[in-house]
């Protein structure tokens, strides 16, 4: 919403409703859906953190179909400064960072965590099995809560684990100073961050504007301020384009 507010009075605003998968699959449901609203276009797709992969995502689906896509905003989607490992001692470091997460942040005690029967199963598996103890151990913790763990730390995953196309067009990425101190505990390799947040290796024409504060203050006052004066004069320059023609 702040960034609504920040953007032209008469700009139509869409969201789309949240599926579960990985960031390919994901955008493979929401590309059909975007071309029913919008035909072939143009498009402005932006979004934060995973929206933001989601929408470039989408920005390659779309162009795939020879949509007309305008512009495509990231606001912090940094990828990890160091690659992450998707290996089996990996998979036992996470899920002990996340018994530390949770004990400190709920005031609980975390049950044993079985390594063996978790290295056999998927991120949702693993994340349904630790939550589904923790539940049965009779833990305290409300089940709004135990949902969001479950879909924060699988969108997570689907950050670290996207499967990244090149795009052929341009991308600006609006980029804080830093991650917060929760998304560095559970990986400690988004404690780094290069210069251009991962994405130049994808993106020939890619712009960054730095924004400052963390990532989870990138959507709220004064940061966003920045993001929508930077899309704002983009919407009012692809505006003016297509009344010229």
């Amino acid at each position: 919403e702040p960034l609504m507010k920040r953007l032209p009075a008469d700009t139509p605003v869409y969201g789309i409703e949240r599926v579960e998968g990985s960031i390919e699959e994901r955008a493979r449901e929401y590309v059909p859906k975007l071309m029913e609203i919008q035909g072939k276009g143009p498009y402005i797709l932006a979004g934060w953190s995973l929206g933001g992969a989601l929408a470039y995502a989408c920005a390659v689906g779309l162009k795939s179909q020879g949509a007309d896509v305008r512009f495509v905003g990231l606001i912090d989607t940094v990828r990890a400064g160091e690659d992450v490992p998707q290996t089996k001692e990996e998979i036992r470091a996470r899920w002990d960072r996340y018994a530390l997460f949770a004990q400190r942040t709920f005031n609980v005690e975390i049950p044993a965590i079985p390594y063996e029967q978790l290295e056999e199963l998927d991120d949702e598996g693993q994340v349904r099995f630790v939550l589904d103890a923790v539940k049965d151990s009779g833990v305290d913790i409300p089940g709004g809560i135990i949902e969001h763990q479950r879909t924060s730390y699988l969108d997570n995953r689907a950050l670290d684990t996207a499967k990244i196309e090149r795009y052929d067009g341009h991308v600006t990425l609006y980029m804080a100073d830093r991650y917060h101190d929760d998304a560095i505990m559970f990986e400690p390799r988004y404690a780094t961050r290069q210069p251009d947040g991962g994405w130049g290796q994808f993106v020939d024409d890619l712009e960054v504007v730095p924004i400052g504060g963390e990532h989870i203050q990138a959507i709220d006052e004064p940061y966003i301020a920045k993001v929508g004066a930077h899309m704002s004069q983009a919407i009012n320059a692809i505006q003016a384009e297509s009344e010229s023609k």
